[in-house]
Order: C-alpha cells, then sequence, then structure tokens
C-alpha cells in the first residue's frame, strides 16, 4: 500500500531535538508521528546528535507498526544508544516502546484524529549520573497524545509521564519531572519528494528532583542539589524538517535535522540537544 503522509496540527516523542524526545521518545510513536503508514509497515534508522554538555551520541531504532483495521493499529519500537565524550564512553540496548492507536471515524476523508496511549520500557538502569551517555535514563514513562489532521495541517498533543525515580551506581537518587508537547506541521508534496518542517514545544512541567551523596562530582551548583533542581521545569522549542523520498516500490528514505529554539536553563537529565541529524528508511508491505 503506498505510503501516505497526513499533518497534524496539536502534537508532536523523539526523538530530537534541544530537549531530545530521543531517549524520552514520545516524540514519534502512534499519534505523534507525522506520517500515517501502511497496513504493516517496518522501518530502522540511526541518528548523530550532540548533547548540550559536549557528548556525542549516535542513537539506532527499529520500529514496526500494523494497521488491525480502520480503526486500530499497534506500533512497536526498540532503540539502542552510544554516548560518549572522549572521556566516559557506553553502549547498550535502550528503551522498548509499544503503543496502541485508535483512528476516529469524520465524515471528511481529509480531516483525521488520532488517540495514542502507549508506554516506555528501559533495557537496562543507568551505572552513572553521566546521562548523556548512558544508554536508557531508566524510566518507566506512560504516554498519551492526540492528533488532528486537516488537509496538509496536522496539530499533536502529548504528555509523557515517568513512573519511577532512578539510583544509579555512584549514588544519585533522580526523579524526571513530566513533559508536555505541542507539534504543529505542514506537508508539502512534489512528486516523489516531501518536505515537513515543524516546531516543537515541550514543557516540563515539574522541576527535576535529585538526591547526591557526598562522593558525586559538583557538576552543578550545590544549591541545586538533594532536592528540587532549580531551573529543570520550563519550555524547550525545537526547529525541525523532514525531507523524504518514496521509491516506487513505496519504500521510503528519510532525513531529518533539528536545532533547539530555546532550552530550558538547567538539564541534568541527559536529553538536551544542540543538534540531531537522522536517516530513516522505511518499507510497507
Amino acid at each position: 500500500m503506498k505510503n501516505r503522509f497526513c499533518l497534524l496540527v496539536l502534537f508532536g516523542s523523539a526523538f530530537m531535538y534541544g530537549q531530545g524526545c530521543s531517549d524520552a521518545g514520545f516524540c514519534t510513536i502512534g499519534a505523534m508521528q507525522a506520517k500515517e503508514l501502511g497496513k504493516n509497515d517496518i522501518s530502522f534508522g540511526s541518528s548523530y546528535e550532540r548533547t548540550t554538555n559536549e557528548f556525542n551520541v549516535l542513537q539506532q531504532f527499529v520500529q514496526y507498526h500494523v494497521q488491525l483495521n480502520k480503526q486500530f493499529s499497534l506500533a512497536t519500537k526498540v532503540t539502542s544508544k552510544y554516548g560518549g565524550n572522549g572521556f566516559i564512553d557506553n553502549f547498550g540496548l535502550s528503551d522498548w516502546f509499544v503503543s496502541g492507536t485508535y483512528h476516529a471515524k469524520t465524515s471528511n476523508e481529509k480531516v483525521k484524529w488520532q488517540y495514542t496511549l502507549g508506554a516506555k520500557i528501559p533495557f537496562a538502569t543507568p551505572e552513572t549520573f553521566f546521562l548523556d551517555a548512558e544508554p536508557s535514563n531508566g524510566t518507566f514513562d506512560v504516554i498519551a497524545g492526540i492528533s488532528y489532521t486537516n488537509h496538509a495541517f496536522q496539530l499533536t498533543l502529548g504528555y509523557q509521564q515517568p513512573l519511577n525515580t532512578i539510583t544509579t551506581k555512584d549514588g544519585v537518587s533522580f526523579k524526571r519531572g513530566g513533559d508536555l508537547l505541542l507539534k504543529p506541521t505542514y506537508l508539502w508534496k512534489f512528486n516523489r519528494w516531501s518536505l515537513q518542517p515543524s516546531t516543537m514545544f515541550i514543557y516540563r512541567i515539574a522541576e527535576d528532583e535529585g538526591t547526591f551523596n557526598s562522593n558525586f562530582p559538583i557538576l552543578f551548583d550545590p544549591a541545586f542539589l538533594n532536592g528540587k533542581i532549580s531551573g529543570t521545569d520550563g519550555l524547550t522549542i525545537n526547529l525541525m524538517a523532514d525531507v523524504t523520498y518514496a521509491f516506487k516500490n513505496n519504500h521510503r528514505l528519510q532525513l531529518i535535522a533539528a536545532m533547539p529554539l530555546l532550552n530550558r536553563e538547567q538539564i541534568v537529565d541527559g536529553l538536551g540537544r544542540s543538534f540531531v541529524f537522522q536517516v530513516a528508511y522505511g518499507i510497507p508491505f
């Protein structure tokens, strides 16, 4: 089935940017991804990312999507990650994402409403609080999203809530705040090419919390330690461009670039990004 693209104007997981969704993940599953896929679709890809703490990150993913019927679809994604800065280097499986999406019936085929509920399950617990280099941030998360599509415009609204506090081997207990996402997207198609620019507004609704032992090196202002970490809540704004080429067999090659326009004052959860470049390949069947 030919790969079709939709727009959405109410929300937008992943992968990306400023405060990236690369580990948080809710920007690219279910209703939060700005593509309408065929009955079955498998995609895989890799990204190069530079964190705000000067770490180099390579992310990899494999994702499978199945349309059960006109109203329901399921998706699952497995990710892995390398992170390093020359002194600290780490690689491993990151997280498993699973989601279900309800595609509501509408009287206008150009207008679509989608509702997604999903979860992020970590494959690993961080060994250190240098989370930029850890394969996963170690949290079990609940993810919910809704998207509205009207012709070439899409608006997505999403929410991701971590459920647990992580404790690393270097003596840090850390609780990440929840994130609210708003993502408007617009689609231009040129024969087999498509261009989708978007802006991602990610709001951390509560400050992160941390408890540090006396042996942990002071990476932040001491006033931020042992309790709520000041400046970790607030708004991040990311700019993203998605260029996709659809081959005659409906396979697709996707290039994504993203960068932050505005960052939160303090990003200690390993999700801060200076830029992201991603290459992905999709196969509908």
